[in-house]
């Protein structure tokens, strides 16, 4: 699990391979300080001792069995505040891949960026970044994407196999990824009111009424999209409201 992909343009050229490691995220972080790391590097390992998930949520994966890995990016003039943009462009590459290798399930975003294929989780994405002066500096795309797995301690979880019969080559996987989001990234500012309209396409339960904790609160409502900032956007009772990752929970 540590080869140079090369089907891609740039990324996955640099791959940082650990067999085991405290978390991707962590190592990503540090080796970029020396400011020896390419844009397109990929940090990956088989085990991650402290796996991290979004919220300060832990991931825990079988050892060898799943994708875990961080992507380093560094976008030329992405301004800070539109960062969600980006969650939107690597969560729809990730969507894609899946679906490309899944073709019979049923495949969706549940917001922000989870991957939940038939109702259960399969990958999640933790997005870190430093910022220099108004605009993103790194990014620290981290992804766990559960691949041969095939027991969990939680009920909601799935792996590919599961889904599929069959178990998958965890290389290939990664290429597919890296292939998928080279498409439209660097992201032009021209694509991404696509590219936001299509994400919002993309998020479970959307349309549908559903239970939610909102503000420690239980309400119904319907999810509709996100606003610019990614903020969940929900229609209520009380007309249209809007939820960041701190204010809203969903029931199940």
């Amino acid at each position: 699990m540590h080869k140079i992909f090369a089907k891609t343009l740039f990324l996955g050229k640099s791959v940082v391979y650990l067999p085991h490691c405290h978390s991707t995220n962590d190592v990503a972080r540090t080796l970029d300080k020396s400011g020896t790391l390419k844009e397109g590097t990929v940090v990956m390992t088989d085990y991650q001792e402290k796996g991290k998930g979004q919220q300060g949520n832990v991931w825990v994966s079988e050892d060898g069995k799943n994708l875990l890995f961080t992507l380093i990016l560094k976008p030329e003039t992405w301004p800070a505040t539109r960062q969600f943009y980006l969650n939107a462009l690597i969560s729809l590459a990730l969507l894609k891949t899946v679906r490309s290798f899944l073709k019979d399930a049923k495949v969706e975003i549940k917001w922000p960026n989870d991957i939940y294929t038939n109702d259960r989780k399969l990958a999640g994405i933790l997005i870190e970044t430093t910022i220099k002066g108004a605009d993103l500096e790194s990014v620290y795309c981290g992804i766990g994407l559960n691949i041969n797995q095939l027991h969990f301690s939680l009920p909601t979880a799935t792996s590919m196999q599961l889904i599929a019969g069959h178990s998958f080559d965890r290389d290939d996987v990664l290429q597919q990824f890296l292939l998928t989001l080279e498409q439209d990234y660097p992201l032009q500012e021209a694509k991404r009111s696509a590219l936001f309209t299509q994400y919002q396409q993309q998020l479970r339960w959307r349309n549908e009424p559903h239970t939610f904790h909102m503000n420690n609160v239980e309400k119904r409502g319907a999810i509709q999209g996100v606003d610019e900032a990614g903020r969940l956007v929900i229609l209520t009772e009380e007309g249209l409201q809007t939820f960041g990752m701190k204010e809203i929970r969903f029931l199940y």
